[in-house]
């Protein structure tokens, strides 16, 4: 269905640019059907990106009607990836640091929010005021993949490591490739996540808490000779006994 939609989408584009000024098919169509349209326009392998040439933000360039179906629909903004492997390098642009990100946010409405905070430079005098505005939207988090050790990221392992704070949280990644450069308090307390992922061996974030619906774990590091844990959950943690009994209800 995903092949169909997107010509559709490059057609209506194709025929604004050349300025047909008629009532187009997209604006016939019912409101119920065209957001469903617009979600299979999102990324299905990552976050979407704060970009002019791609879903959501592309989808309001069409015309009016796909505008305003756009920034009503709160699941389109849900999600976002922040880094600068992207033409729009958004971690140099303080517009987007102090209006664009909150903007973003607010689109979302009272969705779960899933985001992933990417390799960037770390000269970024602006970054507090990104992770900042994500912060105040713990409570709502719902995925989390951090693909840096920058230290602007302490504001989002802040909320991480609070109990209470992310409530609807199911799905931590740490993407990063190499540890952190801070030591911080532990995750000890994530009842709902459910999936977790490490690229690096630096798993000493991760307390030995109630992680009770985590069905699948995994660290992309593991070393051919250490112990394989069931369900994909790989270890090259310093005490695996103590995380295989953490992990004790985990099954295939």
């Amino acid at each position: 269905m995903l092949t169909k939609i997107k010509p559709f989408i490059l057609a209506q584009i194709r025929d604004r640019k050349i300025g047909d000024s008629g009532q187009s098919a997209n604006n016939k169509l019912p409101v119920e059907l065209l957001v469903e349209i617009f979600l299979y326009c999102l990324s299905t392998d990552r976050f979407p990106i704060p970009s002019r040439a791609e879903a959501p933000i592309l989808l309001g360039r069409v015309c009016r009607a796909w505008r305003s179906v756009s920034l009503n629909t709160p699941q389109l903004w849900a999600q976002i990836t922040l880094s600068s492997s992207h033409p729009l390098d958004i971690w140099k642009s303080e517009t987007f640091h102090r209006i664009g990100i909150r903007e973003w946010i607010r689109r979302s409405g009272n969705s779960t929010l899933s985001f992933e905070i990417g390799v960037h430079p770390e000269e970024h005098i602006s970054a507090p005021f990104l992770t900042l505005v994500l912060q105040a939207e713990a409570h709502r988090w719902k995925g989390v993949r951090l693909g840096t050790n920058c230290d602007c990221i302490d504001h989002i392992l802040d909320m991480l490591c609070i109990q209470g704070k992310t409530p609807m949280l199911t799905d931590i990644r740490f993407l990063n490739k190499y540890a952190l450069k801070k030591r911080h308090p532990r995750i000890t307390c994530a009842p709902q996540v459910n999936t977790m992922y490490f690229r690096s061996a630096d798993t000493l974030i991760l307390g030995s808490g109630e992680f009770q619906a985590l069905r699948e774990a995994m660290s992309n590091a593991r070393n051919p000779r250490d112990p394989i844990i069931p369900h994909a959950l790989y270890s090259t943690w310093h005490d695996a006994g103590a995380y295989l009994a953490t992990f004790a209800h985990l099954h295939c």
